[in-house]
């Protein structure tokens, strides 16, 4: 049983993400392109969307699936099969006219730049994050030093 929910965790957790996210972006296009109220059929693909988005995080992102594999990596093992669920659940609940392929380029654009900038958050929050570890534990290893060195004089 907590193997069960080892797994479904953190999938909920990040389908609560993409699904939050998902939807900041629906905001952001609805204000660009005056579209109205968001219809029950796209509150429910954005929903599926996000259950499939956290089981692709889950697998490509830990170690539960995938045991050895760069970051680079990793990203592709999400981004294609990502991209491909997308793709079918934009084509099947009528997200885009299938006719008109300017608006197909247009979501693989929006694609893209969706996530090229959540991969250089990510980068630049772990970055920041490390810096900020490695001051840490320098600080540790230097008061471990100090409290060695102090116990010998006595």
């Amino acid at each position: 049983m907590k193997k069960f929910f080892d797994i479904v965790m953190p999938v909920k957790t990040a389908a609560c993400y993409i699904f939050t996210a998902t939807m900041c972006v629906y905001a952001v296009l609805d204000l660009v392109f005056g579209w109205g109220a968001l219809p029950d059929n796209y509150l429910f693909s954005f929903l599926l969307l996000s259950l499939a988005g956290g089981v692709l995080q889950i697998v490509a992102f830990t170690e539960l699936v995938i045991k050895r594999l760069r970051y680079t990596l990793r990203l592709f093992v999400f981004a294609v099969p990502y991209l491909a669920v997308l793709s079918a659940i934009a084509a099947g609940f009528g997200w885009l006219p299938a006719a008109q392929p300017g608006a197909w380029a247009l979501f693989f654009l929006i694609f893209l730049a969706v996530l090229l900038t959540m991969t250089l958050g990510f980068e630049l929050y772990y970055r920041i994050s490390g810096k900020k570890y490695d001051g840490l534990l320098g600080q540790y290893r230097a008061s471990r030093t100090r409290d060695e060195n102090s116990r010998g004089e006595y």
